[in-house]
């Protein structure tokens, strides 16, 4: 047993406080556009150990708009909170946290020093998508309720449609003025666990025979990355208010804490040298094709899963689509996972069945949107959901999960909708040009999916591959680019983003500070 545990809060090295701007404005925080878009946080080199499963990042998220440096709150925007989105949409309404991650989507990359050489022991990248997407399979609906404890990040899951608004609009009274720049109501609370291998492998020691110290450096992403708006296609011209390309987010009193421990000699002298860490590393790709094919060589001893997932070409840093919408390719037909440019683990293809190019009797006719829909909403991927939740979980099935279940037509709606025919808001039933006139936007960015195209190899079991000087690669046969008539216009004539996640085992010696993989 330890000796003692010593609470600590570390503000960060540039710490930038929030101060008033203008009548009713404020400036300063950590921000990508306007302040600091890095924060450091320095780790002191001292004969304890950090107790690496009390270690959270706390502080305070809010909204405002660049131009005016207003947070949202202001009293004359509360009026415009109804749920239906009609014609006074406002930018409080507009402006979306993706449904998963919730703050984790603030942090683009993270890196870890220690002191002793100033040498890398962690540099992650893309952190944000890997966090969002876990987070998403451990918790359920439920969790993500407002005021429950998994919900510290402020993501609010399946609840987002409705609830994000509110969690947007800072907590002031009517008459207060957002100028008080020591309002300590200014930013909704928030504390998250970095997920990061380093931090969930064991408790750290800080001394000098070790580590020496720790510097945790977060690279802030830019805010088209973090804010989405709430169709991706919005009537900016009769819609003003509802325009959110000046909005910006803001983290303020960031701190880091935690626990620090004090042991026992004997438990000095047994403390192991060797941190054996879950690990992943980010490769990225493209798929231009409808037969296409990815292939990385990881140069890792011990391979654990590979992760693939997808995204339109325009999706990131495009506030019009949320960035944490993870589909499977359009008009996904089948996958073959290789080894050395041999089927493995599988030795036959995993298909979709059916898919968009089965034939089905729907009566006479083409295809109309609603029966593609329909049609696509039975689509059979059941077999690639599971192998992407055992690769994402370590060969498991998610005791819980808020991903999605199936295809949900909320989703496949906004893939399908177009200006012309559909609409959202206060105009006539059917399309036509009453029903443009009244529209605030089409495709609805609140329902996300949570898909990917995944590989385990531990089994269930801890096993893993080595892929030292070997090729892994997934070959995806799909309606990508096609431009077939069948799949949704806004995406059939469009190249597709792969972000591979590469899970691996690795060892990090805190005295030699030596990295193995």
């Amino acid at each position: 047993m330890p000796i003692e545990k010593n609470y600590f809060s570390i503000s960060p090295l540039n710490d930038n406080p929030l101060q008033s701007a203008g009548t009713n404005g404020v400036e300063g925080g950590f921000s990508f556009k306007e302040s600091n878009p890095i924060v450091k946080f320095s780790l002191p080199a001292i004969e304890k150990l950090l107790e690496t499963q009390s270690l959270v990042l706390s502080g305070q998220f809010f909204f405002k708009d660049s131009s005016t440096n207003e947070g949202f709150g202001r009293s004359t925007n509360y009026t415009n909170l109804n749920l239906d989105n009609g014609a006074n949409m406002t930018a409080e309404t507009a402006t979306n946290l993706p449904n998963h991650g919730g703050v984790h989507n603030v942090i683009d990359k993270v890196v870890i020093q220690t002191k002793k050489t100033n040498t890398e022991l962690v540099n992650i990248h893309n952190y944000s998508a890997y966090s969002s997407l876990r987070e998403a399979y451990t918790n359920n609906d439920e969790d993500y309720l407002w005021g429950v404890a998994p919900n510290r990040s402020l993501a609010l899951g399946a609840h987002a449609n409705h609830q994000n608004r509110l969690m947007n609009i800072i907590a002031d009274k009517a008459s207060q003025e957002l100028k008080i720049n020591n309002n300590k109501e200014i930013g909704v609370h928030f504390s998250i666990k970095l997920d990061i291998d380093m931090l969930q492998s064991g408790n750290i020691h800080l001394g000098q025979q070790y580590t020496n110290g720790l510097l945790l450096t977060l690279h802030l992403a830019p805010d088209s990355a973090v804010i989405h708006n709430r169709f991706r296609d919005t009537k900016i011209a009769s819609q003003v208010g509802a325009d959110i390309r000046n909005q910006m987010y803001v983290l303020r009193n960031l701190k880091l804490e935690g626990r620090y421990i004090i042991p026992t000699p004997q438990e000095l002298k047994a403390y192991p040298p060797n941190l054996m860490m879950n690990s992943q590393i980010n490769l990225l790709n493209d798929i231009h094709a409808d037969e296409d094919n990815n292939t990385y060589t990881p140069q890792l001893n011990s391979v654990k899963a590979v992760c693939n997932l997808y995204l339109d070409k325009d999706q990131t840093n495009n506030t019009n689509y949320q960035q944490n919408n993870y589909r499977l390719p359009v008009g996904m037909k089948k996958i073959e996972h290789k080894k050395d440019n041999l089927r493995f683990p599988f030795t036959f293809p995993l298909k979709v069945q059916p898919n968009f190019e089965s034939q089905v009797e729907l009566g006479t006719g083409s295809l109309n949107d609603e029966q593609m829909r329909e049609y696509e909403n039975i689509m059979g991927d059941i077999e690639l959901r599971k192998h992407f939740e055992r690769a994402l979980l370590g060969g498991k099935e998610a005791v819980k999960s808020s991903a999605t279940l199936q295809r949900t037509k909320e989703s496949l709606k906004a893939d399908y909708e177009d200006r012309a025919t559909n609409y959202h808001g206060t105009g006539a039933a059917g399309g036509g040009t009453a029903a443009i006139a009244d529209n605030t936007g089409v495709g609805s960015q609140m329902f996300p999916e949570l898909l990917g195209l995944g590989v385990d190899y531990t089994y269930g079991v801890g096993n893993s591959m080595a892929y030292v000087n070997r090729d892994y690669s997934n070959t995806v046969f799909s309606g990508v680019n096609a431009g077939n008539t069948t799949l949704p216009a806004d995406r059939r004539n469009k190249s597709e983003l792969v972000q591979s996640f590469v899970k691996y085992n690795s060892v990090l010696n805190l005295q030699t500070l030596v990295k193995t993989m």
